[in-house]
């Protein structure tokens, strides 16, 4: 969800990570703290479960 991120720029560190393989320590430092920050206040079961986690 593009509007919710504090960075727009974080969209286009996300989409190069899935292009250039989603490796997980990337995924460690790049793009867990992007989601851990702007979306998992939300996808979380116990806040609103209509979302996937």
């Amino acid at each position: 969800m593009e509007p919710n991120l504090s960075y727009k720029s974080d969209k286009e560190v996300i989409l190069q990570w899935l292009e250039h393989g989603s490796d997980e320590p990337e995924y460690i430092e790049k793009i867990a703290p992007i989601l851990n920050r702007d979306c998992v206040k939300c996808h979380t079961s116990g806040i609103n479960p209509s979302l996937p986690d």
